[in-house]
């Protein structure tokens, strides 16, 4: 993240709350104007009000009380991204989450277990 890079903010929480249409319609477009070792600071384009800071580790508002109103993304794709993520884990979540047997062959889970081994050993 550098100075003058505009980045994509996307309400959380309580900002979201309300919001019956399709999210990605609520997005705004800020400017970074200040990037230090634990925050960034950024405000909307031409302005000199509303500065808004965020974490630099999770990427969240930075508040002194309650929950964060937004996120920082540095694209829209890569909200698209973890919204992609977030609908295959619920659908995995539910194949695996239930009783009895798997409906999934024994090569199908040989081969998902294969992966998820990939992954924990690079933990």
């Amino acid at each position: 993240m550098k100075v003058n890079q505009l980045v994509i903010l996307k309400p959380v929480g309580d900002n979201a709350r309300y919001i019956k249409d399709d999210i990605m319609n609520h997005l705004e477009e800020w400017e970074i104007i200040k990037v230090g070792r634990k925050y960034v600071t950024v405000r909307l384009p031409n302005s000199n009000t509303g500065e808004i800071k965020f974490d630099m580790e999770d990427h969240r508002q930075v508040v002194n009380c309650g929950g964060c109103y937004w996120e920082l993304y540095l694209s829209v794709q890569e909200i698209l991204d973890e919204a992609e993520s977030e609908r295959i884990s619920y659908k995995l979540r539910n194949v695996f989450s239930g009783y009895g047997k798997s409906y999934l062959s024994l090569d199908k889970l040989r081969r998902i277990q294969d992966i998820i081994d990939e992954e924990v050993e690079k933990l």
